[in-house]
């Protein structure tokens, strides 16, 4: 078994840039993303081709997680629609900044009990929940 198939050129030749000729989807080949890069693909990303990012099979490193490292068309956070990410915010936290939850960049992100110190526990994983005071504290 070979460490990293991408070493040997006959490997990948002839599949065009077409990781998905052998990466038949993020978890293949023992392949994790967001184990091995520290980005995970979720909500929008998930439906991302290899190539929308990697621009090329021989150069798979040096992105950043923050936003506008690609997304370089004028943006700003107060008009981005945060539902995209899977967690659509509320009333209740509409009215923060973003760098509230995000301290260390858009990429980052806050646990909800940095805030909230009630018993509850919060989804892991929150794809297309609702942020709302049913599920948090009253502390804020």
């Amino acid at each position: 078994v070979r460490e990293d198939p991408h070493e040997d050129c006959s490997f990948c030749h002839d599949v065009e840039d077409d990781c998905a000729h052998c990466h038949k989807n993020t978890e293949s080949r023992g392949f994790n993303h967001a184990e091995r890069s520290g980005f995970d693909l979720k909500s929008y990303h998930a439906n991302l081709k290899c190539v929308d990012c990697h621009k090329s099979i021989h150069d798979l490193t040096g992105l950043s997680p923050e936003c506008d490292s690609c997304h370089t068309e004028e943006w700003s956070p107060e008009e981005f629609d945060h539902s995209v990410t899977g967690l659509k915010l509320d009333e209740n936290h509409i009215e923060f900044d973003c760098e509230g939850c995000h301290t260390e960049g858009f990429a980052s992100v806050t646990a909800c009990d940095l805030c909230h110190d009630d018993q509850r526990k919060y989804p892991e994983s929150m794809p297309g929940v609702l942020v709302t005071p049913r599920f948090l504290s009253e502390k804020l």
